[in-house]
Formats: C-alpha cells, sequence, structure tokens
C-alpha cells in the first residue's frame, strides 16, 4: 500500500523529475525509494477499523475518512516538527476547503472515502486471507 500511494503522489504531483521529493526518508536515510509509510500506516489503520466497526461498508469509509484526514493532520504536524519548522505538504490556496492548517483539505477527505471504499472492496479480502 505504501508503493501504491507512492504512485498516486507521483500522479497526483504531475510526473515531477525528482520522484523522491523531499521527504525524511531522502533527506536523513539519504534513500530514494518508492514508498510513502503515511499511506503504509494509513492501510493498517484501515484494517484496525475495519477489526472494529462491523457496519454498512459506506459508513466504515466515512469513519475512515474522518479517522485518515485526522491523521494527515497529525502527521503534518509532527513532520514539520521533526523537519525544523518545514512542510512536507501544504493545501492551503490549491484545494477547496484547506482544513488543519492546510495539512488536509475537503478534497483529500473524499479521497480517503473513496480509497477506504476501494480498500475494503478490493484490498482487504486479499490481505484477510493472508493475516492470522
Amino acid at each position: 500500500v505504501g508503493l501504491i500511494g507512492w504512485l498516486w503522489e507521483y500522479i497526483y504531483s504531475g510526473f515531477r523529475k525528482d520522484k523522491c521529493g523531499d521527504s525524511f526518508i531522502k533527506n536523513y536515510l539519504q534513500l530514494c525509494i518508492p514508498f510513502l509509510n503515511i499511506y503504509a500506516i494509513g492501510a493498517i489503520i484501515l484494517l484496525l477499523i475495519y477489526n472494529l466497526f462491523k457496519i454498512n461498508v459506506i459508513y466504515l469509509s466515512i469513519i475512515a475518512g474522518i479517522i485518515l484526514s485526522s491523521y494527515e493532520c497529525i502527521s503534518g504536524y509532527i513532520s514539520k516538527y521533526i523537519n525544523h519548522g518545514k512542510r512536507e505538504w501544504d493545501y492551503r490556496g490549491k484545494h477547496f476547503m484547506p482544513l488543519c492548517s492546510g495539512y488536509t483539505s475537503g478534497e483529500i477527505f473524499i479521497f480517503w472515502v473513496i480509497s477506504a471504499l476501494i480498500f475494503y472492496k478490493f484490498l482487504e479480502p486479499m490481505i484477510s486471507q493472508y493475516v492470522i
């Protein structure tokens, strides 16, 4: 899922030449890998939500959207602290309804809901057959 997240970011950012971006992994670990841990951790959160709430997938996806948007907000503040005040991403001025000082937005919330729905319909059944 971290690889899928990296592909999404690469496509969303318009196929920038610098595929690594300016990330913690590149700056501190000196690695350029096609993986974004925010999406991998998000997938773990989705699995936890799925196992905690046994409700309709639509409602589950909306709950996941709220939780993942909150997670993105908290991650934004943490990454800013780790990077000595430098923001990794900023949705202010670029998206409709920026939230949480621009670390997430209404559009991104909708993205999380749709992604959660896809995750629960297609990826979770594949993952659950390998997880005890």
